[in-house]
């Protein structure tokens, strides 16, 4: 089937640790960003609301790698000749399929979340400046919600 044996560029334990290194490093910044949002008695605004809406995400697309992680490295195994084909080899296609799909619609709509926080803080910065920074302003806020809209479309064609 193949010519010769893939090996794996990082071992599964290596993947995991630098997953969950990310995982932890990500929720230091968003906890440290929500204690000093309540330390300073600062209001709940726009910006913030897309990035805790972005934080969610994360934590979503982090649970479909984490989940993507047993059947890719068992695929990995019999295409790089260390096993055997296993019975339920087809079901954990579909499996990485799902979950692959789910973690790229994530990773867009967390991008476009990321996007929409600072496009909102920016906002905050036009306050007195010519109508025309504000049109341009939504005219960029309408493209990358279309960019993020086509994105994620294209990766639910793509898988089924």
């Amino acid at each position: 089937m193949w010519d010769k044996p893939t090996k794996t560029p990082i071992t599964k334990h290596e993947l995991v640790r630098a997953d969950i290194a990310f995982l932890v490093l990500t929720s230091l910044f968003v906890l440290a960003r929500a204690f000093l949002q309540i330390h300073k008695c600062k209001h709940f605004e726009l910006p913030d609301f897309f990035i805790y809406v972005a934080y969610a995400l994360f934590i979503s697309l982090w649970s479909c790698y984490m989940s993507l992680v047993p059947p890719l490295f068992r695929v990995y195994a019999v295409i790089g000749g260390e096993t055997e084909p296993y019975a339920t080899m087809v079901d954990d296609q579909v499996t990485m399929i799902k979950l692959i799909t789910i973690a790229q619609m994530c990773f867009y709509t967390l991008l476009l979340s990321v996007k929409l926080s600072l496009l909102t803080l920016y906002r905050k910065l036009l306050v007195g400046i010519p109508r025309a920074y504000k049109l341009i302003w939504w005219g960029i806020v309408a493209f990358c919600v279309v960019v993020s809209y086509h994105h994620t479309c294209c990766q639910i064609r793509r898988y089924h």
